[in-house]
């Protein structure tokens, strides 16, 4: 056996000889110091591989009783700890469930760990806490729940109650006192009361519970008497019945007002419509706020005509006649007081004087400008008239006068000369000529009596053809080449008239037909015809005929299509306004038309 020497000197000699396995030796040595000697020590190893073989064979059966015993000890104690944590969690699945705080069996678990002790009882100390928790909660939702009940059953209630007091705040569609009725008989059904109603002012009731209906200007209107069932709650009841009255205050305030405003609206529309002027109310904008049935007349109103503006309005139709300032564009005079006249654009003989007022607090629209209208064509016709007559005054007694003053002249001077047997037809001619005054001063004497309705007649039965002849002989001394043609039917030939009014009225037609003559020989038709109980007698001449839109004028005093100085045929503009006076006397009739060709034609209805 051969021995490495180096392993002697490691600080742990342990080797093994260089033999096979079995042969080979595990040695080890160690000096003594003491002696100085070493000593050796060796082991084979096949004894050594026989020792550990034991020895692990030994190991592996305790490791394998062991864990045997671990296993049974294990299961032992698992099954314990299972139990214990089967019945904690027995007391979760119990509490989630049925919400039941349970405790777990002493017999299970008394092997329990003191962890799972713990942790049962205080879960069993939280779950008890929850579950007051939850009984509190549960009460306070009871609590709550029948709060919000009684607060919504009292919102229904008012609700209910607002319904009711919004047929009272709605504009009406009744009657107010079948309303305030129909209100009440709700709010007593609402309310469940044995009795609600409304009486008069007239005294206080004797009724138990009222609440008096006050007026804004704290004037009691009336009374809401009431009765509560037992056991209701009075407040509530008296707050309900307080917001009824005060809505029937107001509904019986806006009635009472709705009244006073209906009266005087129609006290201020009787004064309006009543008045003979037209009243024109112009709004902020310009435009029409308020016309009577005056203005709507004058100014030819229709449901057809727009009324955006007043001033464009009247400047369609009319200008101005004159005003202060010559250029003055606008027809409405804007300061208060001032007036000004305005024709009318298709009607020369229509005219309208405006004059402008201020309404300082119109009710409704504060201050606002209002316009008087007033139909001043008769005025200007009398105006006219007056003009006219002047004319016709310097016109048709210039000449007469004037002639007569020549002659009158002339004579003094004949019998100056010694000449009087020339001055005879000199006289005649003056005797002419004051006739024709005579005649002017007759005509104008007739209508003075015709206007003062001092005109007497005496009708007799006379004969129309008998009348026309000498009508007719009448005006040909003056007009020698009219011819006259007449048709008489034998049924209109007799007519109960006054013979010489009726006579005058026939020479001033055949007069005028003779006098308006055209370039053509004058002549005029006469016919008389049976128009049921009436008569009618026609006079159509050939003349220079009148404009259809003089037609209804010419009757009127003074009035004559040509009001020039200039114009060819004189008159005074008397004949035919004494005619129809003259057939107004007789309950007759007279009128224009025009015809087909030159000239009109004159109508006159009798009676029988």
């Amino acid at each position: 056996m051969s021995v490495v020497r180096s392993h002697l000197l490691s600080p742990h000699p342990l080797w093994r000889t260089d033999q096979v396995r079995n042969n080979s030796q595990v040695l080890s040595a160690s000096s003594v110091k003491a002696t100085g000697w070493l000593l050796v020590v060796g082991q084979p190893v096949a004894v050594r591989d026989e020792q550990l073989s034991s020895s692990l064979l030994t190991s592996g059966a305790f490791l394998i009783l062991g864990l045997i015993g671990t296993f049974v000890v294990g299961s032992f104690l698992g099954t314990r700890l299972t139990r214990s944590v089967e019945c904690v969690i027995e007391q979760l699945e119990e509490f989630k469930k049925n919400n039941r705080v349970v405790t777990p069996s002493a017999e299970r678990f008394k092997y329990a760990p003191l962890e799972l002790q713990t942790v049962s009882k205080q879960f069993k100390s939280l779950a008890q806490a929850v579950v007051s928790s939850q009984e509190k909660l549960k009460l306070s939702n009871e609590t709550l729940t029948e709060q919000v009940n009684l607060r919504t059953a009292s919102l229904n209630k008012r609700n209910e109650e607002l319904k009711s007091l919004q047929l009272l705040l709605a504009p009406l569609e009744e009657p107010p006192k079948i309303v305030i009725g129909k209100t009440i008989e709700r709010f007593k059904e609402i309310l469940s009361l044995e009795v609600l109603y409304f009486t008069d002012a007239e005294k206080i009731p004797n009724a138990e519970n009222y609440i008096a209906v006050k007026s804004s200007a704290n004037e009691v209107l009336g009374y809401l008497c009431f009765a509560t069932v037992p056991g209701q709650e009075q407040a509530s009841v008296f707050s309900s019945i307080l917001r009824l009255a005060r809505s029937i205050s107001i509904v019986l305030d806006n009635e009472n007002m709705f009244r006073s405003i209906k009266v005087d609206h129609s006290r201020f529309t009787a004064l309006m419509e009543s008045m003979s002027e037209g009243v024109i109310l112009i709004g902020q904008s310009g435009s029409f706020l308020f016309f009577n049935k005056k203005a709507e007349n004058l100014l030819g109103i229709t449901e057809q005509t727009p009324l955006n503006s007043v001033e464009a309005y009247l400047s369609e139709g009319f200008r101005t006649l004159f005003s202060a300032n010559a250029d003055e564009a606008h027809l409405i005079p804007h300061e208060p007081g001032v007036t000004r006249r305005l024709v009318s654009k298709t009607d020369s003989d229509f005219f309208l004087e405006i004059s402008t007022f201020i309404v300082p607090h119109f009710q409704g629209y504060g201050q606002r400008m209002g316009l008087i209208i007033r139909d001043i064509s008769k005025e200007m016709s009398i105006e006219r008239m007056k003009g006219n007559l002047v004319s016709i005054v310097a016109h048709e007694l210039k000449t007469p006068i004037t002639t007569m003053r020549l002659q009158a002249e002339t004579l003094d001077r004949m019998i100056s000369n010694g000449r009087p047997e020339d001055a005879k037809e000199l006289i005649g001619d003056m005797l002419s000529e004051s006739t024709r005054l005579q005649n002017l001063i007759s005509d104008w004497l007739d209508v003075s009596r015709i206007e003062a309705g001092a005109l007497v007649i005496r009708p007799k039965v006379q004969s129309l053809s008998v009348l026309l002849r000498m009508a007719e002989k009448v005006v040909k001394q003056h007009y020698p080449d009219l011819k006259i043609e007449t048709n008489i039917d034998k049924d209109a030939q007799c007519i109960l008239v006054d013979k010489d009014r009726i006579l005058q009225v026939f020479i001033n037609i055949l007069d005028n037909a003779a006098r308006y003559r055209s370039s053509d020989s004058p002549i005029c038709l006469v016919s008389s015809s049976l128009k049921g109980k009436e008569i009618e007698v026609s006079f159509s001449d050939n003349g220079v005929g009148v404009p259809p839109t003089h037609l209804s004028k010419i009757f009127d005093t003074f009035y004559q299509v040509d009001m020039s100085n200039r114009r060819k045929v004189g008159g005074t503009g008397l004949g035919l306004a004494i005619c129809r006076g003259i057939m107004a006397a007789h309950g007759g009739r007279i009128w224009a038309e025009c015809h087909s060709g030159k000239g009109i034609t004159i109508k006159l209805r009798f009676h029988l």
